[in-house]
């Protein structure tokens, strides 16, 4: 039993030491690895107080790249990490501190590039103006922030 706790608290430090993990994530990949359930808590307290997992620096890292490197918006975000289980105070919290000059400027970087993107099948104005209001939906930007962004440009 102390074999299979070391041998599975040091893939399951392997794992967290490639990228910044959360509790669900681990707990994820503990159930992928067939690891008796009694031995979960007692892994993942271990990561935890050993600095593995921290919830809250996993929520800052996680919000930060999802709006740098993939676009996405706000409530894309928001609804990802609640399905881990966080608290939408503490996200939402997190959420905040997305710079608004940044955010903007991305909607209206996103929107220019799926306006010409979509140029080219000869649409009218409307047509276009639906297929980029769309577009930044689905990339999880509020409905409100799209419109103030993209009304001048159409």
């Amino acid at each position: 039993m102390e074999a299979n706790f070391d041998k599975t608290y040091y893939r399951a430090t392997k794992y967290c030491s490639y990228a910044e993990r959360c509790t669900f994530d681990v707990k994820k990949k503990l159930i992928e690895w067939k690891v008796e359930d009694k031995l979960h808590k007692k892994i993942l307290d271990r990561l935890t107080d050993e600095g593995y997992i921290n919830n809250s620096r996993y929520i800052s890292s996680y919000v930060s790249g999802k709006f740098a490197n993939n676009k996405w918006g706000k409530t894309k975000i928001k609804y990802s990490l609640i399905t881990k289980g966080f608290d939408s105070k503490t996200v939402d919290a997190e959420l905040e501190k997305i710079n608004e000059a940044e955010y903007n400027e991305c909607i209206l970087r996103l929107a220019k590039g799926k306006i010409k993107s979509v140029e080219s099948k000869k649409l009218d104005s409307a047509d276009v103006r639906n297929k980029t209001i769309s577009y930044l939906l689905s990339k999880g930007f509020e409905l409100d922030a799209i419109i103030d962004n993209i009304e001048k440009m159409f």
